[in-house]
């Protein structure tokens, strides 16, 4: 009798240990925090922007607006709202290519508090696709980039009469190196000339299969008269000559 009541007693209490322990799990577990009925966790979706970052530098609005369709040809400058002042040591290049051909325009930069307005030197052609690249110097890191497209071609009335002949003579005298980078590439039986832009400065490659350096020297001076430059205006100019 004695080892039943024992028995019995030893069973009540593992049940009641039992009990205690799966008490304190379910309180542990209840006080986590889980996500109750009708609550659900929303991703935060990210949203595109224009550009990267450069130590809080970044595009905020661009005229033409990014994807913008059916941009005059008559636009000369783009305007790029950033979205803080430059430091004293910083400045801004833009540089603009034509998808189709690969081909890039060469451009001025101004800046005036947080706007700057990029002028292009040459004129925009019809029904392409332009990407704007904006990089602050002198790191040369991309700031951002946007792009537009141009309207098919207008009739020839449309422009003043004399409009791309008077570009083209105030960009020989103000800029020649701009001049002749807008005449590349070019190539002809006695050499080639292709331009490459870094931070806003040009070097002509010049190469020939034909001739030696003094004879391929000549021969560049000579084309490069006929454009309409000047002595002082070539002496002026970066090449990097390549002979047979």
């Amino acid at each position: 009798m004695n080892t039943r009541i024992k028995i019995f007693f030893a069973s009540v209490i593992i049940l009641f240990v039992v009990f205690i322990i799966a008490v304190i799990m379910i309180l542990r577990s209840s006080s986590q925090s889980p996500v109750g009925p009708g609550l659900t966790t929303i991703p935060t979706q990210a949203i595109p922007t224009l550009s990267g970052e450069v130590s809080g530098l970044s595009i905020i609005r661009t005229t033409p607006a990014h994807n913008g369709t059916d941009i005059p040809l008559k636009t000369t400058t783009l305007t790029i709202v950033v979205s803080r002042s430059l430091k004293s040591n910083e400045s801004l290049e833009a540089t603009v290519r034509e998808k189709g051909t690969g081909g890039q325009i060469a451009t001025e930069v101004r800046m005036q508090g947080k706007t700057a307005t990029v002028t292009l030197l040459r004129v925009l052609a019809p029904k392409e696709e332009y990407l704007v690249s904006l990089s602050v110097l002198p790191s040369a890191r991309l700031v951002g980039s946007f792009r537009f497209t141009t309207v098919d071609a207008q009739p020839l009335d449309t422009y003043p009469f004399g409009l791309f002949e008077e570009q083209d003579r105030n960009t020989l005298k103000d800029r020649p190196d701009i001049y002749l980078a807008n005449q590349l590439p070019y190539s002809s039986d006695d050499f080639s000339m292709t331009a490459e832009l870094e931070q806003g400065k040009f070097t002509y490659d010049v190469e020939s299969q034909t001739l030696d350096e003094d004879a391929l020297i000549k021969a560049v001076n000579i084309w490069l008269l006929s454009l309409g430059l000047n002595e002082g205006q070539i002496s002026g100019l970066r090449f990097n000559y390549t002979a047979r």
